[in-house]
């Protein structure tokens, strides 16, 4: 999922509407009931792309974190959401793991039976805010 977020992708709705994100997502098959953080809430969303990854539907939702970050790297927060039934390793997650993968801060952990991983550009090791 992170390999996504770093390649370079197409957003499937480019919006700042969450509640059409939702619906998009809900309509498309991919997870959208899940549980945003009151930090990840008060973000600018800017869209939203359903992929699949390892046969399962991923919701991904992009967000624009406001504050400057240090090096004057991208701002930008992704969050990737899929069902945990549909993953087999998900039942072993015991989170939030919090990892750097390539240039990604990264933060993975299960909860009402979704799995999610929660990536952030920049030096910032800080993610712990953001769920």
């Amino acid at each position: 999922m992170v390999g996504l977020a770093l390649r370079g992708y197409s957003m499937d709705l480019t919006t700042n509407n969450m509640e059409q994100i939702l619906a998009y997502l809900a309509s498309n098959r991919a997870p959208a009931d899940f549980v945003l953080s009151s930090a990840l809430r008060q973000i600018p969303v800017t869209g939203r792309a359903v992929e699949n990854w390892q046969a399962a539907r991923v919701s991904m939702i992009c967000f624009q974190r406001p504050e400057t970050i240090t090096g004057g790297g991208p701002n930008g927060l992704w969050l990737f959401v899929v069902d945990s039934a549909d993953l087999r390793s998900a039942g072993t997650v015991v989170g939030p793991i919090i990892a750097k993968i390539n240039r990604l801060n990264t933060a993975t952990w299960v909860q009402g039976g979704k799995l999610y991983l929660l990536g952030m550009e920049g030096d910032e090791p800080n993610i712990k805010e953001y769920f």
